[in-house]
């Protein structure tokens, strides 16, 4: 009997793989940042990239070419903590309304993690509408005035008259002599424990009537 044996060759090809490392950025300590002081970013990987680019809503601030910080503009530095290129930092100071927005760090390998900075301020820039800090008012014919402010995120608003610590809507609504008066308009930001006020004075007249 003749037996013919069939020889099977099973080549297996490695192919590399190129293993792109996770990305996580956060803000240090405090997840938001506060206009006109200095913020740091925190970025953990899990690989260890040789260059590491820091972005601004997409725009490059900062470039870490093993650990060391390149940069055009002085606001931002980033460096490895401890000479540990698996973890980074971004530094900005004087922190900007413009830096609200999303930040991302991506390294060579192409692993990005990417994060919302939110930038608190306020209150500040208290205005009224539609009057200035004066008003006059004829009795009966109603006026509403809006306190407004900037602030983020929004901050707690009251009204209060005379020195009284009865707390008044906003709008402010006048229609009545007995409503005339020095009015404080008071913000509060109940994150960034700040307080603002702006006083309005009001002279509501009567209507007089004429007899034939």
């Amino acid at each position: 009997m003749e037996y013919k044996y069939i020889l099977i060759l099973i080549v297996i090809v490695y192919l590399p793989v190129l293993i792109t490392g996770q990305y996580t950025i956060r803000g240090v300590p405090e997840s938001y940042a506060v206009l006109g002081e200095n913020y740091r970013l925190q970025c953990d990987v899990t690989d260890s990239p040789s260059l590491v680019e820091f972005r601004r809503n997409n725009i490059v601030v900062c470039n870490m070419i093993n650990c060391e910080s390149s940069s055009t503009d002085n606001r931002y530095k980033c460096r490895c903590i401890n000479n540990n290129n698996k973890t980074l930092y971004l530094n900005i100071s004087n922190i900007n309304k413009q830096d609200d927005t999303t930040c991302c760090c991506r390294g060579n390998s192409g692993g990005q993690g990417s994060t919302n900075v939110s930038v608190y301020y306020g209150p500040e820039n208290i205005r009224f509408n539609p009057t200035s800090d004066n008003i006059d008012v004829i009795e009966g014919k109603s006026q509403s005035v809006n306190c407004l402010d900037d602030c983020k995120p929004d901050c707690n608003i009251n009204w209060s008259k005379d020195g009284s610590t009865t707390i008044l809507n906003n709008p402010l609504s006048l229609s009545t002599r007995n409503q005339t008066g020095s009015y404080t308009c008071t913000f509060t930001h109940t994150v960034l424990n700040k307080q603002l006020t702006k006083q309005l004075n009001v002279q509501i007249y009567c209507k007089y009537i004429i007899l034939y």
